[in-house]
């Protein structure tokens, strides 16, 4: 009876939860920031690794949530992840850092903005960030119950 109470008292307490999923969130986390780089080199061809490069992993507890964040600064990113159909394009500073980051300093965003609108290259959506995060829920799943079987007295 002693153990099942101790047991009980353990997860009731809510700083205790908070500290399984922040121990079970990290855990996970190196898979799915390998799991987008991955997904985003297979994704879009004739990756220089750029995109790879710029996916971060970030894991904080806020109160009462565990967050995971998967983020990247590339230029590309949103219009890859989410897919994007390029009507009219304008020089903006972001099409500009675009047309540098791949191209040098002596890049043309004019031509970049031509090719882009005849080409179209992001009109699909290719969710390299989505799929890291869901193909990793199982996994988190079970890390949860292994962090709390491990911290549970």
């Amino acid at each position: 009876d002693r153990d099942f109470y101790r047991t009980i008292n353990f997860f009731k307490k809510q700083s205790n939860w908070q500290e399984i999923l922040l121990m079970a969130a990290e855990n996970v986390a190196e898979d799915i920031l390998l799991d987008a780089q991955d997904n985003a080199s297979s994704q879009v061809p004739r990756s220089s690794g750029r995109l790879e490069r710029s996916i971060e992993v970030d894991v904080v507890l806020e109160d009462d949530w565990v967050r995971i964040t998967l983020s990247s600064d590339h230029p590309a990113a949103r219009a890859i992840e989410y897919g994007h159909y390029y009507d009219k394009i304008e020089i903006s500073e972001e099409l500009k850092r675009y047309a540098e980051l791949y191209h040098g300093e002596k890049a043309n965003p004019y031509a970049l903005r031509n090719a882009i609108q005849k080409n179209q290259p992001f009109r699909e959506a290719r969710p390299f960030m989505r799929q890291a995060m869901e193909g990793n829920i199982e996994e988190i799943e079970g890390q949860i119950h292994q962090v709390a079987r491990e911290l549970r007295p």
